[in-house]
Protein backbone atom coordinates (compact mmCIF):
# COMPACT_ATOMS: atom_id res chain seq x y z
CA UNK A 1 0.00 0.00 0.00
CA UNK A 2 1.42 3.38 -0.99
CA UNK A 3 1.13 6.65 0.82
CA UNK A 4 -0.22 9.18 -1.71
CA UNK A 5 0.77 12.11 0.52
CA UNK A 6 4.42 10.99 0.57
CA UNK A 7 4.28 10.33 -3.16
CA UNK A 8 3.03 13.87 -3.72
CA UNK A 9 5.85 15.33 -1.60
CA UNK A 10 8.40 13.24 -3.52
CA UNK A 11 6.96 14.39 -6.85
CA UNK A 12 7.07 18.04 -5.80
CA UNK A 13 10.64 17.64 -4.58
CA UNK A 14 11.65 16.04 -7.88
CA UNK A 15 9.97 18.87 -9.77
CA UNK A 16 11.74 21.44 -7.61
CA UNK A 17 15.12 19.82 -8.21
CA UNK A 18 14.49 19.67 -11.94
CA UNK A 19 13.59 23.36 -11.99
CA UNK A 20 16.70 24.27 -10.02
CA UNK A 21 18.97 22.43 -12.41
CA UNK A 22 17.24 24.01 -15.39
CA UNK A 23 17.51 27.44 -13.75
CA UNK A 24 21.26 27.03 -13.30
CA UNK A 25 21.72 25.97 -16.92
CA UNK A 26 19.44 28.69 -18.33
CA UNK A 27 21.14 31.33 -16.18
CA UNK A 28 24.54 30.24 -17.44
CA UNK A 29 23.38 30.34 -21.06
CA UNK A 30 21.76 33.74 -20.50
CA UNK A 31 24.93 35.15 -18.99
CA UNK A 32 27.06 33.90 -21.87
CA UNK A 33 24.72 35.07 -24.62
CA UNK A 34 23.25 38.25 -23.17
CA UNK A 35 26.14 39.28 -20.94
CA UNK A 36 28.70 38.48 -23.61
CA UNK A 37 26.98 40.59 -26.23
CA UNK A 38 26.63 43.54 -23.88
CA UNK A 39 30.24 43.25 -22.70
CA UNK A 40 31.34 43.42 -26.32
CA UNK A 41 29.37 46.65 -26.69
CA UNK A 42 30.75 48.04 -23.44
CA UNK A 43 34.42 47.43 -24.20
CA UNK A 44 34.98 50.35 -26.61
CA UNK A 45 33.06 52.70 -24.31
CA UNK A 46 35.28 51.75 -21.35
CA UNK A 47 38.36 52.19 -23.51
CA UNK A 48 37.14 55.67 -24.40
CA UNK A 49 36.60 56.57 -20.71
CA UNK A 50 40.02 55.24 -19.67
CA UNK A 51 41.51 57.22 -22.54
CA UNK A 52 40.04 60.39 -21.05
CA UNK A 53 41.97 59.70 -17.85
CA UNK A 54 45.27 60.21 -19.63
CA UNK A 55 44.23 63.46 -21.32
CA UNK A 56 45.78 66.69 -20.13
CA UNK A 57 44.43 68.92 -17.36
CA UNK A 58 43.39 71.56 -19.89
CA UNK A 59 40.60 69.21 -20.94
CA UNK A 60 39.21 69.11 -17.40
CA UNK A 61 36.71 71.36 -15.67
CA UNK A 62 38.62 70.80 -12.41
CA UNK A 63 42.23 71.62 -11.56
CA UNK A 64 44.63 70.82 -8.74
CA UNK A 65 43.23 73.68 -6.68
CA UNK A 66 39.75 72.19 -7.02
CA UNK A 67 40.99 68.90 -5.61
CA UNK A 68 42.74 70.57 -2.68
CA UNK A 69 39.67 72.67 -1.86
CA UNK A 70 37.37 69.65 -2.08
CA UNK A 71 39.64 67.64 0.20
CA UNK A 72 39.76 70.50 2.70
CA UNK A 73 36.06 71.39 2.59
CA UNK A 74 35.05 67.79 3.23
CA UNK A 75 37.85 66.97 5.66
CA UNK A 76 38.93 64.02 3.51
CA UNK A 77 42.62 64.13 4.43
CA UNK A 78 41.85 62.18 7.59
CA UNK A 79 40.06 59.35 5.79
CA UNK A 80 41.47 59.22 2.24
CA UNK A 81 44.91 59.04 0.65
CA UNK A 82 46.22 59.06 -2.93
CA UNK A 83 49.52 57.53 -1.91
CA UNK A 84 49.72 53.87 -2.93
CA UNK A 85 53.48 53.54 -2.56
CA UNK A 86 54.67 50.65 -0.43
CA UNK A 87 55.30 52.62 2.77
CA UNK A 88 51.82 54.17 2.57
CA UNK A 89 50.19 50.81 1.99
CA UNK A 90 52.15 49.31 4.88
CA UNK A 91 50.92 52.13 7.11
CA UNK A 92 47.30 52.28 6.00
CA UNK A 93 46.30 48.82 4.79
CA UNK A 94 45.89 45.40 6.31
CA UNK A 95 48.72 42.97 6.84
CA UNK A 96 48.41 39.37 5.80
CA UNK A 97 46.68 37.98 2.71
CA UNK A 98 44.28 40.87 2.00
CA UNK A 99 47.04 43.44 2.34
CA UNK A 100 49.34 41.44 0.08
CA UNK A 101 46.64 41.20 -2.60
CA UNK A 102 46.09 44.95 -2.48
CA UNK A 103 49.84 45.61 -2.68
CA UNK A 104 50.13 43.37 -5.71
CA UNK A 105 47.25 45.18 -7.41
CA UNK A 106 48.60 48.66 -6.84
CA UNK A 107 52.22 47.81 -7.59
CA UNK A 108 51.60 45.58 -10.61
CA UNK A 109 49.00 47.79 -12.19
CA UNK A 110 45.61 46.08 -11.86
CA UNK A 111 44.28 49.09 -9.98
CA UNK A 112 47.02 51.56 -10.92
CA UNK A 113 45.95 51.53 -14.56
CA UNK A 114 42.25 51.87 -13.71
CA UNK A 115 41.32 54.84 -11.51
CA UNK A 116 39.31 53.63 -8.54
CA UNK A 117 38.16 54.45 -5.03
CA UNK A 118 38.98 51.62 -2.63
CA UNK A 119 37.31 51.85 0.80
CA UNK A 120 39.54 51.10 3.76
CA UNK A 121 37.20 48.28 4.78
CA UNK A 122 38.11 46.41 1.59
CA UNK A 123 41.74 46.16 2.69
CA UNK A 124 41.05 46.41 6.41
CA UNK A 125 43.16 49.52 6.76
CA UNK A 126 43.04 52.98 8.29
CA UNK A 127 42.44 55.06 5.17
CA UNK A 128 40.54 54.83 1.91
CA UNK A 129 42.65 54.83 -1.26
CA UNK A 130 42.15 56.70 -4.51
CA UNK A 131 44.38 54.62 -6.75
CA UNK A 132 45.69 55.54 -10.16
CA UNK A 133 46.79 59.05 -9.13
CA UNK A 134 50.13 58.37 -7.51
CA UNK A 135 52.52 55.46 -7.58
CA UNK A 136 53.61 53.25 -10.45
CA UNK A 137 51.74 53.44 -13.73
CA UNK A 138 49.37 56.23 -12.71
CA UNK A 139 47.32 57.37 -15.72
CA UNK A 140 45.18 60.15 -14.27
CA UNK A 141 46.01 63.46 -15.88
CA UNK A 142 42.37 64.48 -16.04
CA UNK A 143 41.35 66.11 -12.75
CA UNK A 144 37.64 65.55 -13.48
CA UNK A 145 38.21 61.83 -13.03
CA UNK A 146 40.13 62.45 -9.83
CA UNK A 147 37.19 64.52 -8.60
CA UNK A 148 34.82 61.68 -9.46
CA UNK A 149 36.84 59.29 -7.29
CA UNK A 150 36.89 61.86 -4.49
CA UNK A 151 33.12 62.09 -4.90
CA UNK A 152 33.05 58.42 -3.92
CA UNK A 153 35.14 59.27 -0.86
CA UNK A 154 32.67 61.96 0.22
CA UNK A 155 29.71 59.67 -0.38
CA UNK A 156 31.39 56.88 1.58
CA UNK A 157 32.05 59.27 4.43
CA UNK A 158 28.32 59.98 4.66
CA UNK A 159 26.91 56.53 3.89
CA UNK A 160 29.83 54.18 4.43
CA UNK A 161 28.19 52.04 7.10
CA UNK A 162 25.03 51.61 5.05
CA UNK A 163 26.97 50.86 1.86
CA UNK A 164 29.11 48.30 3.69
CA UNK A 165 25.98 46.66 5.08
CA UNK A 166 24.46 46.48 1.59
CA UNK A 167 27.66 45.33 -0.10
CA UNK A 168 26.70 41.65 0.20
CA UNK A 169 23.70 42.28 -2.05
CA UNK A 170 26.03 43.61 -4.75
CA UNK A 171 28.14 40.46 -4.73
CA UNK A 172 27.91 38.65 -8.10
CA UNK A 173 27.69 35.34 -6.23
CA UNK A 174 24.79 36.47 -4.03
CA UNK A 175 22.89 38.28 -6.79
CA UNK A 176 23.46 35.36 -9.17
CA UNK A 177 22.13 32.88 -6.61
CA UNK A 178 19.08 35.08 -5.99
CA UNK A 179 18.38 35.26 -9.73
CA UNK A 180 18.66 31.47 -10.06
CA UNK A 181 16.33 31.01 -7.09
CA UNK A 182 13.77 33.29 -8.74
CA UNK A 183 14.06 31.40 -12.04
CA UNK A 184 13.59 28.02 -10.38
CA UNK A 185 10.15 28.84 -9.02
CA UNK A 186 7.14 29.29 -11.31
CA UNK A 187 5.69 31.93 -9.00
CA UNK A 188 8.81 34.13 -9.01
CA UNK A 189 10.25 33.46 -12.47
CA UNK A 190 8.86 36.67 -13.95
CA UNK A 191 10.74 38.68 -11.33
CA UNK A 192 14.17 37.25 -12.17
CA UNK A 193 15.22 40.21 -14.39
CA UNK A 194 14.20 42.63 -11.62
CA UNK A 195 16.22 40.64 -9.08
CA UNK A 196 19.22 40.71 -11.43
CA UNK A 197 18.83 44.50 -11.80
CA UNK A 198 19.34 45.28 -8.09
CA UNK A 199 23.19 45.28 -7.98
CA UNK A 200 23.37 47.41 -11.13
CA UNK A 201 20.88 49.89 -9.71
CA UNK A 202 22.98 50.20 -6.56
CA UNK A 203 26.11 50.73 -8.65
CA UNK A 204 24.46 53.43 -10.75
CA UNK A 205 23.29 55.18 -7.60
CA UNK A 206 26.87 55.21 -6.25
CA UNK A 207 28.36 56.48 -9.51
CA UNK A 208 25.70 59.18 -9.89
CA UNK A 209 26.30 60.30 -6.29
CA UNK A 210 30.06 60.52 -6.89
CA UNK A 211 29.46 62.66 -9.98
CA UNK A 212 27.03 64.88 -8.08
CA UNK A 213 29.59 65.56 -5.35
CA UNK A 214 32.29 66.18 -7.97
CA UNK A 215 30.04 68.59 -9.85
CA UNK A 216 29.24 70.53 -6.68
CA UNK A 217 32.92 70.64 -5.75
CA UNK A 218 34.00 71.93 -9.15
CA UNK A 219 31.23 74.52 -9.18
CA UNK A 220 32.18 75.75 -5.70
CA UNK A 221 35.79 76.30 -6.78
CA UNK A 222 35.66 77.28 -10.45
CA UNK A 223 32.05 78.16 -11.17
CA UNK A 224 29.19 76.80 -13.26
CA UNK A 225 31.05 76.87 -16.59
CA UNK A 226 33.77 74.51 -15.33
CA UNK A 227 31.20 72.27 -13.65
CA UNK A 228 29.21 72.08 -16.89
CA UNK A 229 32.39 71.19 -18.76
CA UNK A 230 32.80 68.26 -16.37
CA UNK A 231 29.25 67.13 -17.14
CA UNK A 232 29.58 67.53 -20.91
CA UNK A 233 32.99 65.97 -21.43
CA UNK A 234 33.01 63.10 -18.94
CA UNK A 235 29.54 62.00 -17.91
CA UNK A 236 27.94 60.76 -21.16
CA UNK A 237 30.58 58.11 -21.88
CA UNK A 238 31.32 57.38 -18.23
CA UNK A 239 27.72 56.83 -17.12
CA UNK A 240 27.04 55.10 -20.43
CA UNK A 241 29.68 52.51 -19.61
CA UNK A 242 28.17 51.94 -16.16
CA UNK A 243 24.65 51.70 -17.59
CA UNK A 244 25.76 49.08 -20.10
CA UNK A 245 27.45 47.10 -17.33
CA UNK A 246 24.28 47.26 -15.23
CA UNK A 247 22.24 45.97 -18.18
CA UNK A 248 24.31 42.82 -18.69
CA UNK A 249 22.91 40.68 -15.81
CA UNK A 250 19.38 41.89 -16.59
CA UNK A 251 19.72 40.77 -20.21
CA UNK A 252 21.12 37.45 -19.04
CA UNK A 253 18.22 36.92 -16.63
CA UNK A 254 15.67 37.85 -19.33
CA UNK A 255 17.13 35.29 -21.73
CA UNK A 256 17.23 32.71 -18.92
CA UNK A 257 13.55 33.38 -18.17
CA UNK A 258 12.62 32.82 -21.82
CA UNK A 259 14.53 29.53 -21.78
CA UNK A 260 12.73 28.45 -18.60
CA UNK A 261 9.39 29.35 -20.16
CA UNK A 262 10.21 26.94 -23.00
CA UNK A 263 11.49 24.16 -20.79
CA UNK A 264 8.90 24.46 -18.02
CA UNK A 265 5.78 26.25 -19.27
CA UNK A 266 3.59 27.54 -16.49
CA UNK A 267 0.31 25.71 -16.04
CA UNK A 268 -2.79 27.78 -16.60
CA UNK A 269 -4.73 28.31 -13.40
Amino acid sequence: MTNKYLEKIAAEKKKSNTHLGAAIVSSTVGSIVGGGAIEAARRPVVKHVIGKASQGHSDSGADLGTIKKFMKDNDLHKSTTFNTRRHSIDTNSAKGLIGQVFKAHTENGAHAHAPAFVPSKVVGGKKNFVVGVRGQGHPIKNHDITMHELGHAKDFKSFGKLKTALSLGRSPIVSGAATIAALSNDKTRDYAPAVAAVPGAMMLRDEAAANYHAYKGIKAHKGAAAANKFVKKLLPSQMGAYAIAAAAPVAGAYIAKKIMDKWHPKKDK
